[in-house]
C-alpha cells in the first residue's frame, strides 16, 4: 500500500497560517455564503491508512463514486485564503490534480443534529460506540472532528432524543443547527475499509488493494450534492490524551541507502560480524551481525542487563500547583476546585482554560480569570518591551488566543514548568505560542526504546562528572521534548552543526578508546547502541514525513541531547 509522506515542517507552517487568520474569519460560517474543502483526488481501493499523515492537518474523508472508486477530500475551511494555502501544500506532496471545492450554503438547508463529542483529526475514533446512538454524521474545521447524530427537522425533535442519549452515556450531548452541505455521514472508509460500497459486507474486498488514482474524466458522475465536513472548535481535553504519548521504536527498518547504516556496517565489519559490502542498505546480514554482536560481546550483555534493572532517573519533583495542572486532562472538575484555592497567575490562567467553552457565544468567567491572571503576572513588569498589551481587557473566542496569552504568563512565571499535555492536545497553538526557551515537562521519552536505554546506561557509566552540568542537562531535556512533540524541518546551518557534532563526538571518544585497550571494551557497545538508535530515530522522523536528510539531522539532534551532558569532559 502506497503511503502518503508529508513534510511535517510544512504542516506546521500551514497551521500557523490557519491560526494567524482564524480570528479575522471566526464568524464566516454564520455570515458567509460558502465554505471550502480540498478535493485530493479520486482513487480505487484507497483506505484511511493511506492518508494518515494528511490527518495532521485535517480529517480525511471519502465520498463513494462507484464500486471501489472514491473521491478523497481533506478537511473543511472557513476562509478561502487558508484553503488555497492547504491546496498548494497538497499539490506539493504529489497530488498535482488536487482542487479547491466550494460548498454553497444556499444549496443546502438548515437542519438539526445532536452533537455528541469532539475529537482531534489524528485520533483513532471508535465509531461503533457512537453508532449505538443513531446515524452518525460529522462536520469539520481545522484539525477537529465534531461527531453528531441526526437528522432532525427542528430543535423540538432533537430535544426529545436528549434523555435517551444521556442514558446511553452521552451526558454532554446538545442540539445544534447546521447547514446540510457541511455534514458528512460516516461510511466504511471512516472505519478503515477501502473505498468501496461493499466494504462492510463483502468477502471480496481486499485490504491490500493498490492505491490507484482515477481520472475524473473517466468517471460517470452521480447526481446530487457532495457533502463537506467542517471541523469544529476545540473542546476540553479528552481523558485518554495520555495514549498519544506512548512512544515505541519503529518495528521495521527502511532499506533505503543512508550513512547511518553504512557507519553501522563498517563497525560490524571491523568487529568481524559483517562480511558483506558496506552498502548503507539495511539487510538480513546487517541484522544478523547486530544479533551476533549482542550475544557474544560480554560488555554489551552486561549493559543490556543493567539497563533493564536500574531505576529510571528520577525527575525533579513537581510543585503542588504543577501537580494540579497535570491532573487537568484526567480530572478537570477536581483540578478546577483545587485551582480556585491558589493565588498564582498561572493557577487563574489554567482555571480559565478549564472553564473555556469554544462553542459558547460568551465566556465571561474565562475572560475575567484570564484578565486577572495577566494583571497578576505583569504587575511588576520591568522589561524593555512587553510581548503584548497587558493593560488591555480581552475576550476569548478560541484556544489560539487563550494559549498565546498563557505563554506570555509562563514567560513571566519562569519557575513554572509547561505541562506536556498542552503540546499533545493543542499542537498548532503550542507551535505558534511556545517558541521561547520555556521549561517544559518531561513528555515521555525516546528512552522507552531498548537501544536508547542501553546507550544511556553506558553513557552514565562513562560519565566522570556526575554531579556537574545539571543546567546543560535541563536545557537539553527541554530540547529533546520539542524534538519529540513538535519537530521542525532543520535549517542548513543545523545540518552542518549536527554533522560536525557527530564527527567531533566520535573523534573524542575514539581518542579515549585508543589510550587503553580496556577503554575500547566500553566503546564497542557504545558504538553499536549509538548507531542502532541513530537508524531508529531516522525511521521515526521519516515516519512523520521528514525527508531522509532532515530525519538524519533530527536523529543526531536527539542523540546530542542524550549524550552531551555525560561526555562534556571527553569533548573539551
Amino acid at each position: 500500500m502506497n503511503k502518503i509522506i508529508l513534510n511535517v515542517s510544512k504542516v506546521f507552517a500551514l497551521m500557523l497560517i490557519t491560526l494567524a487568520t482564524h480570528l479575522a474569519h471566526a464568524n464566516i460560517l454564520n455570515n458567509g455564503e460558502k465554505a471550502y474543502t480540498i478535493n485530493v483526488g479520486t482513487f480505487a481501493g484507497a483506505s484511511m491508512e493511506d492518508f494518515m499523515e494528511l490527518r495532521k492537518f485535517g480529517y480525511v474523508y471519502s465520498e463513494n463514486v462507484s464500486g471501489e472508486i472514491g473521491r478523497i477530500f481533506l478537511g473543511g475551511y472557513e476562509d478561502k485564503k487558508i484553503a488555497e494555502e492547504v491546496l498548494n501544500f497538497v499539490r506539493e506532496t504529489g497530488f498535482a490534480e488536487a482542487t479547491l471545492d466550494e460548498r454553497f450554503f444556499k444549496k443546502g438547508r438548515d437542519i438539526y443534529v445532536i452533537q455528541l463529542a469532539t475529537r482531534n483529526s489524528i485520533e483513532e475514533i471508535a465509531w461503533d460506540s457512537y453508532q449505538t446512538a443513531g446515524d452518525v454524521y460529522i462536520y469539520l474545521k481545522d484539525t477537529y472532528v465534531k461527531i453528531a447524530i441526526g437528522l432532525f427537522e427542528n430543535q423540538t425533535e432533537a430535544d426529545a432524543q436528549l434523555e435517551r442519549l444521556r442514558k446511553l452515556g452521552f451526558k454532554d450531548a446538545f442540539p445544534k443547527k447546521i447547514n446540510s452541505v457541511l455534514l458528512h455521514q460516516i461510511n466504511a472508509f471512516d472505519k478503515g475499509s477501502p473505498t468501496t460500497v461493499l466494504a462492510e459486507n463483502s468477502s471480496n474486498t481486499k485490504k491490500d488493494i493498490p492505491l490507484t488514482s482515477v481520472k475524473e474524466e473517466d468517471l460517470v458522475h452521480k447526481g446530487g450534492e457532495d457533502l463537506i465536513q467542517l471541523t469544529p472548535k476545540n473542546k476540553p481535553i479528552p481523558m485518554n490524551y495520555g495514549d498519544i504519548l506512548t512512544l515505541k521504536a519503529p518495528k521495521q527498518i527502511r532499506t533505503n541507502k543512508r550513512n547511518s547504516v553504512r557507519a553501522l556496517q563498517a563497525f560490524l565489519k571491523e568487529q568481524k560480524y559483517f562480511n558483506d559490502k558496506t552498502s548503507g542498505i539495511y539487510n538480513d546480514k546487517t541484522a544478523k551481525g547486530i544479533n551476533d554482536f549482542q550475544v557474544e560481546n560480554l560488555f554489551y550483555t552486561r549493559y543490556k542487563t543493567l539497563a533493564k534493572t536500574i531505576q529510571k532517573e528520577v525527575n525533579v519533583e513537581a510543585s503542588d500547583l504543577e501537580n494540579i495542572i497535570n491532573n487537568i486532562p484526567s480530572n478537570p472538575t477536581t483540578a478546577a476546585e483545587k485551582l480556585k484555592t491558589k493565588k498564582e497567575a498561572i493557577a487563574k490562567a489554567f482555571l480559565a482554560y478549564v472553564n473555556f467553552n469554544p462553542d459558547a457565544d460568551h465566556n465571561l468567567e474565562t475572560n475575567d480569570l484570564m484578565n486577572e491572571a495577566i494583571d497578576l503576572a505583569f504587575k511588576d513588569f520591568k522589561g524593555e518591551k512587553a510581548p503584548f498589551d497587558y493593560k488591555a481587557t480581552y475576550a476569548y473566542k478560541d484556544y489560539s488566543q487563550l494559549i498565546q496569552h498563557l505563554s506570555y504568563i509562563f514567560g513571566e512565571e519562569k519557575n513554572m514548568t509547561v505541562p506536556c499535555w498542552l503540546f499533545v492536545k493543542h499542537p498548532m497553538e503550542m507551535a505558534t505560542s511556545f517558541k521561547a526557551d520555556f521549561k517544559i515537562q518531561n513528555c515521555g521519552s525516546f528512552l522507552n526504546w531498548d537501544n536508547a536505554q542501553v546507550l544511556m546506561t553506558i553513557a552514565k557509566d562513562l560519565n566522570i562528572e556526575t554531579e556537574k552540568h545539571s543546567e546543560l542537562k535541563a536545557k537539553l531535556q527541554a530540547k529533546q521534548n520539542k524534538l519529540l512533540i513538535l519537530p521542525e524541518k532543520p535549517s542548513n546551518d543545523e545540518k552542518q552543526e549536527m554533522k560536525a557534532w557527530h564527527e567531533v563526538f566520535w573523534l573524542a571518544v575514539n581518542d579515549w578508546s585508543d589510550e587503553d585497550p580496556f577503554h575500547a571494551k566500553f566503546v564497542e557497545p557504545l558504538k553499536l547502541s549509538y548507531h542502532r538508535l541513530w537508524i531508529e530515530l531516522e525511521d521515526f522522523y521519516m515516519d512523520k514525513g521528514f525527508s531522509q536528510p532532515d530525519a538524519n539531522t533530527l536523529a543526531l539532534s536527539v542523540l546530542k541531547t542524550m549524550l552531551e551532558p555525560n561526555f562534556v569532559s571527553y569533548l573539551r
